[in-house]
């Protein structure tokens, strides 16, 4: 909240390489996560929760069709 795309742009990146960094140990087994993320901004006063979603849905989806394990913004 209270950021406008590119700045949440860049805490999701920050965000996804503490996640990459992360590991988790598990009886003898080390475990590794991924994540994808889509970020959007409200910028558009007729957006809705539902519309807000969908953009950030849609970004998610870009990400997953491109390797996956990633962060995209909504344009």
């Amino acid at each position: 909240p209270y950021m406008d795309s590119d700045q949440a742009f860049e805490k999701a990146k920050i965000l996804l390489q503490k996640i990459r960094d992360l590991e988790i140990i598990y009886k003898e087994i080390t475990l590794k996560i991924t994540v994808s993320m889509g970020v959007c901004e409200f910028l558009d006063p007729n957006d809705t929760l539902y519309s807000l979603l969908s953009k950030a849905d849609k970004a998610l989806y870009y990400v997953k069709a491109h390797g996956r394990n990633n962060v995209q913004q909504y344009f």
